[in-house]
């Protein structure tokens, strides 16, 4: 159980750090949309689209944001509380829970891996560039996963 606090305790510097970057950026973007400072610029030269980046520069980062932040609330709360922390290591320690989320990621990996591949097709059509940026991430992404196969296969 303490190995587990320990987790926690470095899960929540992780978290209030990410919280600072964000917030960070968040500023940022807003302040660039108000004209306070102009350090975020986005590749288009369109004011209208400009705005739409700043929005959706902020949007993203408040809403990553709020997640850490629940997450630190939460691994705060139950390192207070003996009972939450002993009931958050029993979910996360659960072995049924385990196989069915590594079943799940297995299967959302080849589904995206699949649709990826038509995307590349179909994007192919209207930008070449979108169309070969699709086909370099799932060539990373397959390549990565091949490597972790042969590690697990080495390891285990």
């Amino acid at each position: 159980m303490e190995q587990y606090k320990e987790k926690l305790k470095f899960q929540n510097v992780i978290f209030g750090i990410g919280c600072l970057v964000l917030a960070v950026f968040a500023i940022l973007a807003i302040g660039s949309e108000l004209g306070w400072f102009r350090i975020l610029h986005p590749a288009t030269s369109d004011e209208h689209w400009k705005s739409t980046w700043y929005g959706y520069i902020f949007g993203s980062t408040i809403g990553v944001f709020a997640v850490l932040l629940a997450g630190l609330i939460r691994n705060i709360r139950a390192l207070k509380d003996e009972g939450k922390l002993k009931k958050m290591f029993i979910e996360a320690h659960d072995e049924r829970n385990i196989q069915v989320q590594t079943l799940a990621r297995n299967t959302a990996m080849q589904i995206l891996l699949c649709l990826g591949l038509v995307a590349t097709i179909i994007s192919g059509y209207f930008s070449v560039c979108v169309s070969i940026t699709i086909f370099v991430c799932i060539w990373i992404s397959s390549s990565v996963n091949l490597l972790l196969i042969w590690y697990y296969n080495k390891k285990l």
